[in-house]
């Protein structure tokens, strides 16, 4: 109870918890920036992060396949002090209510330029400015498929994140007064005239020296082209690695030297959108 805390890029995966998964905060001050929260778990409310009576502000950071038996699946927020949630990216987390957000009748939560997908919100927003959620739960200003890329794992330690398609809605369409100086990562905002919605900046910068390793997460088909019609020809075993070398036009398929995999059953040492376009 009380207090202050400062979390800036951290990881927070595979915690179990009956309240708050991996972060219950009562009544204290706390802010989270640059940071990841992916596999945490809850037995009743929060399978990431619970916040009850409590100041709190989570910016620049992803959230990805939490989950709460009950509300909340990836944040859960109650009472009446402020909470903002500025350029987040929550994916695929679950719950019975809220599976992105959840918030009780007194909550005060203000959400801006951030993405839910495959979860949705449950409540009513503060403010609710620049959001773009899947399924329009808390009437965002945009709905549909934010379309992201692979969960990208950079090899150089820091916070996994979801990077934006090519052709995503998401990209340039945040909105400016809520925009911060950098990403997640750490890479300058805007890249173009004006900022990605969630928590990484659309960018397409490559060098020549850089190699970009994919990590499959599940048993996987390597096949001819860029599309389930085109046929076998080689497999990839969980967690089996290999070097990517090109993308479809959507990021939505990799190639590797066998062949292509499918995007959404690997996971990535980098941003696939930096690959270069080898088929249409």
């Amino acid at each position: 109870m009380g207090g202050r805390l400062t979390v800036s890029g951290s990881s927070f995966s595979n915690n179990t918890a009956a309240v708050g998964g991996a972060v219950s905060n009562k009544a204290a001050a706390v802010t989270i920036s640059g940071s990841s929260f992916s596999n945490n778990a809850s037995k009743g409310i929060g399978g990431a992060v619970h916040n009850w009576f409590g100041k709190m502000g989570i910016s620049n950071s992803s959230f990805s396949d939490n989950s709460a038996d009950y509300r909340g699946g990836a944040v859960y927020v109650d009472g009446n002090y402020p909470v903002a949630l500025t350029h987040v990216t929550l994916t695929n987390n679950t719950a019975s209510q809220g599976g992105g957000i959840y918030m009780g009748d007194s909550a005060e939560v203000n959400l801006y330029n951030s993405i839910i997908a495959a979860g949705g919100c449950f409540g009513e927003l503060h403010d609710n400015i620049g959001n773009f959620i899947e399924d329009g739960s808390c009437s965002p200003a945009f709905s549909g498929d934010p379309m992201l890329g692979a969960r990208a794992a950079p090899e150089d330690g820091s916070t996994a994140h979801y990077p934006l398609m090519v052709d995503s809605p998401a990209i340039g369409a945040a909105d400016e007064e809520y925009c911060p100086d950098i990403d997640q990562a750490g890479t300058a905002r805007p890249q173009g005239t004006a900022c990605a919605i969630g928590a990484i900046e659309y960018t397409t910068t490559i060098g020549p020296e850089d190699t970009l390793i994919i990590t499959s997460t599940t048993s996987l088909n390597v096949r001819r082209g860029p599309n389930t019609t085109y046929g076998v020809v080689d497999g990839l075993q969980r967690g089996e690695e290999a070097i990517a070398i090109g993308r479809d036009a959507d990021g939505v398929w990799v190639q590797i030297d066998a062949g292509w995999v499918f995007a959404q059953m690997i996971e990535t040492v980098g941003n696939i959108m930096t690959l270069p376009v080898t088929s249409g």
